[in-house]
């Protein structure tokens, strides 16, 4: 991860700290989906997204748990560098 988002993490305020991922459509389509990913350190520390060394291997499902979506390993998949 980032080192801005090891600094959120390290002081106990990760969920103050955000990855967005824009699943693209093909051509000037507006996005298929947009997702916002809180506390990325967490989430790499706990098998929910991977990190590699240059950049993030995002790849989860989400669910909902009350009004929470969490994240999950499988469906979605995003390479950032």
């Amino acid at each position: 991860m980032t080192a801005r988002a090891t600094w959120f993490h390290e002081r106990g305020e990760g969920e103050r700290y955000v990855v967005l991922v824009v699943q693209r459509s093909s051509g000037s389509e507006p996005p298929q989906r947009i997702d916002i990913l809180a506390d990325p350190v967490h989430l790499a520390a706990t098998d929910q997204i991977a990190k590699i060394d240059d950049g993030y291997e995002l790849s989860y499902r989400v669910t909902r748990e009350g009004a929470t979506a969490v994240p999950e390993p499988g469906a979605v998949h995003a390479s950032v560098r």
